[in-house]
């Protein structure tokens, strides 16, 4: 029966529930004469004592985008990020002849806008420290203004690709969105002993704040903000699908293992996997002649 459940698998799945398999046999091989060393692909011990090694580039067809953009820091947030999201048994390295992965993510483009979602008049009664200021209208009872909020969205497209050793590539593509929003305030006018009229005076200091948010110019402030939002989305993608290439990679590190450790013996030689005729079928009564043959 478990060599029909082996046939009837799909391969990475066979080869997986075959090494599962080759260690629940240990202890019984042991009863033969001899233990059948196995690495099994699961043991958190087993992948301890064989650390993962991915290598991260994100440096590949930059030109056109430029070379001065901060890619260097947005590597490193890259890397770090990613190995805060992986298991202690996965490494992030720095040298690509170390690595038993290549990950690539290509930036093939970037999209950044930005569009006002509301508008919305406010008023705000004065502080007691904001509402003196030096004139014969000086006293200022009550501030308005329009509160304007915006948002800005970004979309990066990307090329994956993940190179395992001795195992092949594969490719994939991305498009992450990431947005946030900033609020600025304009048309300040303040209820003083003259009257409503335009002020520069603000009721506290969150409404000045906000005033110096106006302008265009914390665009630049919340582009960067949104930048990193985007690196942080992409970090969790590439950690998952690294994580989920680790399964094969110990599957067929304990397949390695399994073939270098194997006994040479009469039931294990040529064997992939312990055969179970030889366990099931008592080994046939020879004559005396025999055990005094030059093969033996």
């Amino acid at each position: 029966m478990l060599k029909q459940l082996i046939a009837n698998s799909p391969g990475p799945k066979k080869a997986f529930i075959a090494l599962l398999m080759a260690s629940s046999l240990t202890a019984g091989a042991s009863a033969h004469g001899y233990v059948q060393p196995v690495a099994d692909p699961i043991s958190h011990e087993f992948r301890s004592s064989h650390p993962f090694k991915v290598y991260v580039d994100l440096q590949k067809g930059r030109e056109r985008l430029g070379r001065n953009s901060g890619f260097e820091a947005a590597d490193n947030y890259i890397r770090n990020r990613m190995q805060h999201l992986l298991p202690g048994n996965i490494v992030i390295v720095s040298n690509r002849r170390d690595a038993d992965m290549l990950v690539r993510a290509q930036l093939t483009g970037y999209d950044l806008s930005f569009h006002i979602t509301d508008v919305d008049r406010r008023n705000k009664k004065y502080k007691k420290r904001y509402r003196y200021t030096p004139g014969q209208c000086g006293y200022h009872k009550r501030a308005y203004y329009t509160r304007v909020t915006e948002k800005g969205v970004a979309r990066a497209d990307y090329q994956l690709s993940f190179r395992l050793r001795g195992e092949g590539s594969f490719h994939d593509a991305v498009q992450i969105s990431a947005s946030d929003s900033y609020r600025y305030g304009e048309n300040l006018q303040a209820l003083t002993n003259c009257g409503v009229a335009p002020s520069a005076n603000y009721p506290n200091s969150t409404v000045a704040r906000l005033f110096s948010q106006a302008g265009g110019h914390y665009r630049d402030v919340l582009a960067e903000e949104i930048h990193t939002n985007g690196l942080r989305k992409l970090a969790y993608i590439l950690a998952g699908k690294v994580n989920a290439r680790a399964d094969q990679f110990y599957v067929a590190l304990a397949q390695q293992h399994l073939e270098q450790e194997r006994p040479r013996n009469r039931y294990s030689e040529g064997a992939g996997i312990y055969d179970f005729d030889h366990v099931d079928r008592p080994a046939r009564r020879q004559p005396a002649f025999w055990k005094f043959s030059s093969d033996w």
